[in-house]
């Protein structure tokens, strides 16, 4: 199963750490300020 997050603020990130804890592949969608700072602190990012 694949999900989709959208939005990688307090609370989308923790559904998404909950999810992937599970085995379930999870992506999340964010943007602005937000984006920067994740793919700065990831490993494991992508920009479109």
């Amino acid at each position: 199963m694949r999900i989709l997050v959208v939005g990688a603020g307090a609370i989308g990130s923790l559904i998404a750490g909950k999810l992937a804890g599970c085995g379930i592949d999870v992506s999340l969608l964010a943007r602005g300020k937000r984006l920067d700072e994740l793919m700065t602190q990831s490993s494991h990012t992508a920009r479109p």
